[in-house]
């Protein structure tokens, strides 16, 4: 909202650490609770999207992981191993999209469990997977 402080804190300015910005692209006139609520992209909503998957899927980001060689070299992928189920992480580091090839899953089925967005599908095939610049995808290995 735009009062005082944003909707961020209720308390007086002087109880805060920083002040908050009253002026230009950030004030709290432009970037406040409630916008970043309305907005699906935002911030707020990415954060509130992780701690989300946090406490779904919290508990692989326990398990044994490995480096994932994955090409083009754009790609930095990850996997983790727990309780007889394997989750990969990719992250595309540029901002050219591309087509990611996983060599050692490739005759592999992938479930999409969470993405920066708009992808089409949702069980992919490891051998090409689709991501945006600077895209992130997770992924569970899918057995059968």
């Amino acid at each position: 909202n735009k009062t005082k402080n944003g909707g961020f804190s209720p308390v007086d300015e002087s109880g805060l650490i920083r002040s908050v910005i009253t002026w230009g692209d950030y004030s709290y006139k432009q970037v406040n609770v409630k916008a970043q609520q309305q907005d699906k992209w935002s911030l707020f909503n990415h954060i509130k999207s992780l701690i989300r998957m946090q406490k779904e899927h919290g508990d692989k980001g326990h398990g044994a992981y490995r480096m994932l060689d994955a090409h083009p070299v754009s790609i930095f992928a990850i996997s983790y191993t727990f309780e007889g189920e394997i989750l990969i992480i990719l992250n595309n580091l540029s901002e050219e999209p591309c087509t990611v090839v996983l060599d050692e899953y490739k005759h592999t089925r992938l479930e999409d469990i969470y993405s920066d967005n708009g992808y089409k599908e949702n069980i992919v095939e490891a051998k090409a997977i689709t991501m945006h610049g600077y895209g992130y995808r997770w992924f569970y290995v899918k057995t059968n």
